[in-house]
C-alpha cells in the first residue's frame, strides 16, 4: 500500500507561530499617531473615503443619514455645519 504524505509538512506549532506573528504586526499599527487607550488598535476609516456633513437636515445631500446610508466602505465623517 502506498504511504500518503500529509498535506501540511510543518508541525502545528510552526503554523501557530506564523499566524500570531502576522496578526501581531498588523495589530501594532495604531489608529492614529499618539493614540492611547482601548481603541488604539482599531482600523476606523483608514484607507476609506471622507464624508462631510454640512447640514442638520434629516435627509438629503450633506446630511448624516446620507453619509451613513449611501456608502458601504470605511469612511471618516467630518462635521462642517455652521
Amino acid at each position: 500500500m502506498k504511504k500518503r504524505l500529509p498535506i501540511f509538512r510543518f508541525p502545528p506549532s510552526f503554523a501557530f507561530l506564523a499566524l500570531t506573528s502576522v496578526s501581531a504586526s498588523v495589530a501594532a499599527l495604531p489608529a492614529f499617531p499618539g493614540a492611547e487607550g482601548y481603541g488604539t488598535q482599531t482600523t476606523g476609516g483608514r484607507s476609506g473615503t471622507i464624508c462631510e456633513v454640512t447640514t442638520l437636515n434629516n435627509t438629503g445631500f450633506g446630511s448624516l443619514r446620507d453619509c451613513v446610508e449611501m456608502q458601504t466602505e470605511p469612511r471618516t465623517v467630518v462635521f462642517r455645519v455652521r
